[in-house]
């Protein structure tokens, strides 16, 4: 790693080295198959739904969910997944036994989270243990949005760049020392 930093390397070659692995990175990031959306809409009679579900966008499966309702535990232990009327749907219960319905549109493929990129919830609720509906998603206002993630690409770049003034800055510091 020293001999990176003396007086008579070519710095030129680690940018291109930073634009060749950046060339490599989608590969790498296509192995990265599960991706993160937040689950957002009004409820009836109050309230805000939040949270999040994970999905493997390869594999098409909801891999945990994580959405709290107003004065209910947050519902995580996900019970059913599956095609609904052309979109998805979830089903999950939290720590009092409620449980949650949520149906969403899928994109680009109807009934499939095959290459899924976000939707809008069709419908959904929140029950007691004894089916008494607890809340109702407003219809129209619900969302499934993707959280984006940084691009390889823009990563290894700043990398480069951040070897780059390091390497000379250090070179600037052994000129200084050499006179």
């Amino acid at each position: 790693m020293r001999s990176l930093f003396r007086p008579g390397f070519k710095w030129p070659v680690l940018p291109v080295i930073c634009v060749a692995l950046a060339a490599l990175a989608p590969a790498v990031a296509s192995a990265d198959t599960i991706s993160r959306f937040n689950v957002s809409g009004a409820l009836m009679p109050s309230g805000k739904l939040t949270g999040t579900l994970m999905i493997d966008v390869t594999a098409g499966t909801v891999t945990n969910v994580s959405v709290t309702f107003p004065t209910l535990a947050t519902f995580d232990v996900l019970t059913e997944s599956a095609t609904f009327f052309g979109g998805w749907a979830i089903n999950a219960t939290n720590t009092a036994s409620d449980l949650l319905f949520l149906s969403f549109t899928t994109t680009p493929t109807a009934g499939s989270l095959v290459g899924f990129a976000g939707g809008s919830i069709t419908t959904g609720e929140a029950l007691s243990p004894s089916s008494q509906v607890l809340f109702t998603i407003t219809s129209g206002t619900g969302s499934i949005a993707p959280v984006p993630e940084p691009r390889p690409l823009v990563l290894f770049l700043v990398a480069g760049l951040a070897f780059l003034a390091f390497g000379l800055g250090r070179r600037r510091m052994l000129r200084g020392q050499a006179r």
